[in-house]
């Protein structure tokens, strides 16, 4: 009677409340709560096969009084378990009667757990075992076996909680695809808004600097024809700022990726250090300049005083951030981007490339900062006179390159900007 009320009535309920559940805490939970209902096992738990680490790792549990110990045996060594082992092995149900005198157990968990009876269900997709519904008694309840019937339905229980597992898994993924799905539109529409703003402030750049041309060359023309001191400093001030408005003209043509550039193999070592010499200088005593080569760098072909400016721009953004001193960082590796990279960062290209890090130990940024830091003119310092072109001009050129500029960054933790250029490779 007993076996026929296990694998009947309570089964069908056991798996008409696992439709219900979404999350795996939610499963353990239902699992758990059926366990205790149908065959008296206060505690429970599941375990999960890490085979690249030869590990069984409890990622849940729950029971009275054992919570902090399950925290500190979160993984467990398969080689120190030969009954996990046999468990992955023959996906057949593994019980110690007692814990506390079998000498195959994990001795060191036992005596920090204080197990009696474990027991151990398989959990199979197809014909392999990836994991296992684990229960049994502590300390003083001693040790316990299951009858016959109690492991029929444990076994049974097990095969709806895989069911229900993989649907949760599943649900998960979609929601994941979909998330990144999202993001990727997101990124996209982002990159596409920055193309038109440098498109246009490229476009605009064009007509200014022919205009600030034909001032420049009236000015010098003026300067000849005057010999009033008082006009000569309006001729020079003249000068001086068409001067500075076509620098501002040349910027906007970086933005929008419309330079004349001068390219050649470049040795991204060389840049840094001599991007590393510059910021020394000009940072200040409070602020360290940090350079770290990893090994042998493959040339690149790129304008090398472009690049100087990039790197300079983001050595200066990195001071800026760090009003009270601290330490920048620039590093330089080789780096392939491969799919998996793609799909995990959809502003990534495929390629092998020289990766750039500059990193600081300032304020960090707020995602909404970071989600505007290459736009042009935007700036959170606009109360020192920042223009909000450095950064925007500085990904114009990396892009003008065929590279690819990202920023990272965490309120109080820092930022770190990452510029990849295409490397020479035979």
């Amino acid at each position: 009677m007993l076996k026929q009320q296990l694998t009947d009535s309570r089964l069908l309920g056991f798996a008409e409340r696992l439709q219900s559940v979404s999350t795996h805490d939610e499963l353990l939970d239902a699992v758990v709560s059926e366990i205790r209902g149908s065959v008296g096992y206060n505690t429970a738990w599941i375990g999960i096969a890490v085979p690249e680490r030869n590990a069984f790792k409890i990622y849940s549990h729950q029971g009275p009084g054992v919570e902090s110990a399950w925290d500190a045996a979160q993984e467990v060594p398969i080689d120190g378990d030969p009954y996990i082992a046999r468990l992955i092995e023959t996906g057949e149900i593994q019980i110690v009667e007692d814990a506390q005198t079998d000498p195959d157990v994990n001795r060191e968990i036992v005596e920090r757990l204080g197990n009696r009876t474990v027991i151990n269900v398989p959990m199979k997709l197809i014909d392999s075992t990836f994991g296992s519904i684990g229960l049994g008694t502590f300390g003083d309840e001693g040790p316990r076996l299951p009858t016959e019937a109690e492991l029929e339905y444990l076994q049974l229980l097990a095969n709806q909680t895989v069911l229900a597992s993989a649907r949760i898994l599943l649900a998960d993924e979609r929601e994941e695809a979909l998330r990144q799905a999202a993001e990727t539109e997101r990124i996209l529409a982002r990159r596409q808004r920055l193309e038109s703003m440098g498109e246009l402030a490229a476009g605009v750049a064009h007509d200014f600097a022919n205009q600030f041309s034909v001032i420049q060359a009236r000015a010098q023309l003026l300067r000849d024809q005057v010999s009033d001191e008082t006009a000569l400093n309006n001729v020079r001030m003249i000068e001086h700022a068409a001067a500075g408005a076509g620098e501002l003209a040349h910027q906007l043509l970086a933005l929008g990726k419309q330079q004349d550039l001068s390219v050649a193999p470049v040795d991204i070592g060389e840049r840094i250090a001599a991007a590393a010499e510059m910021l020394d200088r000009a940072v200040g005593r409070s602020v360290d300049v940090k350079t770290e080569i990893a090994g042998e760098l493959p040339m690149v072909m790129a304008d090398s005083t472009q690049i100087d400016q990039v790197l300079v721009n983001l050595g200066l953004n990195a001071r800026d951030s760090m009003p009270d001193g601290g330490t920048i960082s620039i590093s330089g590796r080789r780096d392939r981007v491969n799919r998996d990279f793609v799909v995990a960062h959809p502003w990534a290209k495929l390629g092998e490339y020289v990766l750039i890090d500059v990193t600081d130990t300032g304020q960090g940024m707020m995602p909404e900062t970071i989600e505007r830091i290459f736009e042009p003119f935007f700036t959170t310092k606009a109360s020192t006179g920042g223009t909000g072109l450095g950064l925007a001009v500085s990904r114009g050129i990396v892009e003008q390159h065929g590279g690819l500029i990202h920023a990272e960054s965490e309120l109080g933790g820092g930022s770190r900007f990452s510029v990849y250029l295409p490397a020479m490779v035979d």
